[in-house]
């Protein structure tokens, strides 16, 4: 599966958040990342956005919207590992 274009080409143009094919972000994660990420919530939050400003081309004003997104609609979360350790779920 080939990298995800940036959605918008200049920093002025306004990304359309209810655009963005979360399957296909969450897939590019999971490659990145694996399918779980072990790290505490706001460090892993943090790491996420990040991936997803660079897959997409977004702002990280945008880029929040999007994880909080996939939040909600459970295409990402964080959860507890064996240990009590918090980690994310991707995918």
């Amino acid at each position: 599966m080939a990298t995800q274009e940036p959605i918008h080409a200049t920093p002025n143009e306004r990304l359309d958040v209810e655009s963005v094919d979360l399957a296909s972000v969450t897939e590019s994660l999971r490659r990145r990342f694996g399918a779980e990420l072990l790290q505490d919530e706001l460090p892993g939050r943090t790491m996420i956005r990040d991936a997803v400003v660079e897959q997409l081309g977004c702002s990280m004003l945008e880029a929040e919207s999007i994880v909080d997104t996939m939040v909600l609609r459970g295409f990402v979360r964080v959860a507890h590992g064996a240990e009590g350790l918090p980690l994310w779920k991707i995918g």
